[in-house]
């Protein structure tokens, strides 16, 4: 037997130990809830990174991370700071990340020791993830990453994702090196990310909420689903019919799913009104007037939005109010109104004739324009910029068949649906009820992440009609004539 020499003591119960490429050691120091570091050339030990709990079986990854697991109870230590039981990894700079809490949706107890197989750390990492996701009768917890870090992203869609009891944002991606930081330090996102690819290929996602200028909504969301995740895009979801039908063919291929968060598609009036409709309760639907209004004079004249001046950023100009990049009430607004009428009506668009009213700009104030529907049908739709600060955004549709009408208004808190021989239906509905919730969509998206059977009320196809219809009501507005739209071509 070789003589044994002692190279270091008084480590508190070491876990591991594992040789660094540099020769210092790490280990997990299980009495101490740490990842320790003992370093041969100067004799020393320290901390690597305080984990909390109890830390255990500590391995290097191939992916050059720390694989440890938490143990809170080992002999009769109990850990000061209590950390269930899971298997997490550290990062170089002492970073720490939770990669799975049971097997099979049946809880870890006092996991210890870690093996790889031959596809290295990689491999455990996915077999772990794809595990949680066949879990019985288990909800896991989705990891998203936010892509675009501006005014939406940071008022909005984070602080609703990180409040959800199934959720973690793990990475942002943006390519303001500084504002990636900042609002990683603020939300305590780890992830931090200027490139998207790198991001992709480094952090293990289940799906994406993309809040990036309109322009590039489509390239990134494509990115994303080839990426095998499903993404939640901010209206509008392309600006060009040609990058539509690219987004409908790329998550039909990836089978993942595209949400367009529309909040007043997932109100649940909205369903209800759909299902009406759908059932045949007032015909074929023949007319459609579809009416927007938001008190937005300020942002689409490149001014700054008056009541976003506590707000952590502020929506650009560069974004709403210059016409070479998708700004405009109908990208930025009538993207709404549109998403509502095709979710309830589901109809499809033809041919659209436009006529609008610029701000100073050079993007629409005002927009009046005609559809002719793919069934023979017709629709009217208006869009204005200007109501008073003091009043809120307006959306009225009504939608006309051989049977009967239903109409919604969210300044009256009304939808009707009134039948030619006096059998109507009313929802009733507050003024609450109607109001616009833009955290509405999240918990509908984690759903669809973590795989739930549930409806996407702004899917790939609402998109689609939506960006259809105003695709062609900019090109009318350049050319005075009615423009086909790319569905009807």
């Amino acid at each position: 037997m070789k003589p044994m020499k002692t190279r270091a003591a008084g480590l508190g119960h070491p876990e591991g130990p594992y040789e660094l490429d540099d020769g210092r050691v790490i280990y997990a120091s299980t009495c101490a809830s740490e990842i320790g570091v003992w370093d041969p050339a100067a004799n020393q030990q320290g901390q690597f990174a305080y984990v909390c709990g109890g830390s255990n079986a500590c391995m290097l990854g191939a992916d050059n991370l720390i694989y440890s697991t938490q143990s809170p109870n080992v002999g009769q230590r109990v850990a000061e700071v209590y950390r269930p039981p899971f298997i997490q990894r550290t990062t170089m700079d002492a970073r720490l990340e939770v990669l799975a809490t049971d097997t099979n949706g049946i809880p870890f107890d006092g996991p210890n020791d870690l093996a790889f197989g031959p596809n290295g750390t990689h491999g455990f990492k996915r077999v772990a993830r794809a595990l949680a996701h066949q879990a019985k009768g288990r909800i896991m917890v989705v990891r998203l990453g936010v892509i675009g870090t501006g005014w939406w992203a940071t008022f909005n869609h984070i602080p609703a994702a990180i409040a959800h009891p199934n959720a973690e944002v793990v990475a942002v991606c943006d390519i303001n090196g500084a504002r990636v930081e900042e609002v990683g330090e603020k939300f305590g996102i780890a992830g931090r990310f200027t490139d998207l690819a790198t991001m992709l290929a480094e952090i293990e996602l289940d799906g994406v909420m993309v809040s990036t200028p309109h322009l590039t909504h489509a390239p990134v969301t494509i990115a994303c689903l080839e990426a095998g995740l499903h993404a939640l895009v901010e209206k509008p979801m392309a600006t060009s019919s040609a990058d539509a039908a690219v987004m409908v063919a790329a998550a039909n291929a990836a089978g993942k799913e595209i949400l367009v968060p529309c909040g007043w598609n997932f109100c649940q009036f909205t369903s209800e009104a759909a299902t009406l409709v759908g059932s045949g309760k007032i015909g074929e639907v023949r007319h459609i007037v579809c009416q927007m209004a938001s008190p937005l004079e300020d942002l689409f004249a490149g001014e700054q939005m008056r009541e976003t001046a506590d707000h952590m950023y502020r929506p650009p100009a560069s974004t709403w109010a210059d016409p070479q990049r998708a700004g405009g009430y109908g990208w930025g607004q009538m993207s709404h109104s549109l998403a509502w009428a095709f979710r309830v009506a589901d109809v499809d668009p033809a041919s659209v004739f436009c006529a609008a009213g610029m701000s100073a700009t050079g993007v629409d104030y005002y927009d009046a324009a005609t559809v002719r529907l793919t069934n023979g049908g017709t629709m009217a739709l208006s869009g204005s910029s200007t109501v008073p600060k003091h009043l809120p955004t307006q959306l009225d549709v009504r939608i006309f068949g051989t049977e009967g009408m239903l109409q919604f208004d969210t300044e009256r808190a009304r939808l009707e649906l009134r039948r030619s021989d006096g059998n109507d239906t009313v929802i009733h509905v507050s003024m609450s009820d109607v109001a616009y919730d833009g955290a509405l969509p999240i918990p509908r998206f984690i759903d669809i992440c973590i795989g739930k059977d549930v409806a996407n009320d702004a899917d790939v196809v609402n998109g689609a009609r939506v960006v259809h219809t105003l695709d062609a009501m900019y090109r009318s507005m350049a050319s005075g004539i009615v423009e086909e739209t790319a569905s009807a071509s």
